[in-house]
């Protein structure tokens, strides 16, 4: 599943991303944050509600280790 229809990753050495909407183009980057405190079989202090299916809850824990930051500007065709 994309999430961004109109994306390209253009970062070799850290993952950076421009994503399309519309005439704009954003910059987005994702750094780990608390990977080196968290390994995948550590127990966190929320478990998974019931109703949360099991995509949104790796989506969810991945998003725990991971600073998304949209850089200050925005690049127009």
């Amino acid at each position: 599943m994309r999430t961004f229809s109109r994306c390209e990753i253009i970062g070799k050495r850290f993952p950076i991303c421009h994503v399309h909407i519309g005439d704009a183009i954003v910059e987005v980057s994702s750094f780990s944050t608390t990977g080196h405190r968290f390994s995948a079989d550590s127990t966190y202090d929320v478990e998974r509600p019931i109703e949360c299916n099991e995509m949104d809850y790796v989506r969810w824990r991945n998003c725990l280790q991971r600073d998304f930051t949209i850089n200050g500007f925005v690049l127009l065709n």
